[in-house]
């Protein structure tokens, strides 16, 4: 969701840029970062879901290899969510420590990662982003594997893990590919053409897109509340039709044709 916010902030912003016609003046790195409303928002939705990613993987392998410490290890969620924001904070931070002591100039408003932090930050950015996915999903191949070969899953366990592998896995290829070709463009080694930088950057969109795939074709509980969630407007909406209908039809009803039918129906009763 972060990452979704932070592609359609950006792409607002970089439009309202545009009507203003001064999307070619000049900007420090400075006043990208804390003047335009997607720059920031981008490098939290690099490094936060990344670090999310990570902290999973290891609650897993914990789970596998010192169960018995894990079960007996209260409030771990907690823990895992305060592990993952405080790792995102502490990449954050040398960020901001980058612009406000190397501050650089921008051509144009872009502000894309690199303009906003400087090149030699975005290597470090896209690259800790890489590994991190990475190193997530080899730990959870190898839980994967490690559990197949000491005892048979469960269907529902199988799902479970399916789901982990296909997030991280797709994680991994719509997220290593795109850093990698930003990174190139970025110092030009090769020279890309916005074509294919383009594209790179869609490849950020597809994972938040490929992630929900995967849990409808592996959680069968996630799909039965996705399906509950969308027709149960319709639904709403049926019923609410159904319950103005008889309103509608009850008063349409005179007093004098109601009692005449109640007096029918008496009469019926009494012949019985």
């Amino acid at each position: 969701m972060l990452n979704g916010i932070s592609l359609v902030a950006c792409g607002f912003g970089r439009e309202w840029v545009l009507r203003k016609e001064d999307f070619f003046e000049q900007i420090t790195s400075f006043d990208c970062m804390f003047k335009m409303p997607w720059p920031i928002l981008m490098l939290l939705a690099g490094i936060f879901p990344a670090s999310a990613n990570f902290i999973i993987s290891l609650e897993r392998f914990f789970a596998v290899y010192f169960c018995n410490s894990y079960r007996s290890w209260k409030n771990h969620k907690q823990f895992m969510l305060f592990g993952a924001t405080v790792y995102s904070l502490l990449i954050f931070s040398i960020a901001m420590s980058t612009v406000f002591f190397f501050p650089i100039t921008n051509p144009d408003k872009m502000c894309v990662v690199t303009n906003s932090v400087g090149i030699v930050y975005a290597t470090f950015h896209y690259t800790i982003c890489s590994f991190t996915y990475f190193v997530s999903f080899i730990v959870v191949v190898y839980v994967w594997i490690a559990v197949r070969k000491h005892r048979t899953m469960g269907k529902h366990e199988q799902r479970m893990q399916h789901t982990s592998v296909g997030i991280t896995l797709t994680s991994v290829i719509f997220t290593v590919i795109p850093n990698c070709v930003v990174l190139m463009d970025a110092w030009h080694q090769p020279k890309l053409s916005e074509l294919i930088v383009g594209i790179a950057y869609c490849f950020y969109g597809l994972q938040s897109c490929l992630c929900l795939v995967v849990f409808i074709a592996f959680r069968p509980e996630f799909n039965a509340r996705l399906k509950a969630l969308i027709f149960c407007g319709i639904h709403r909406t049926h019923a609410h039709h159904n319950s103005w209908s008889r309103a509608s039809n009850a008063r349409l009803v005179r007093p004098r044709d109601h009692q005449q039918q109640i007096v029918a129906k008496a009469e019926e009763n009494l012949n019985l």
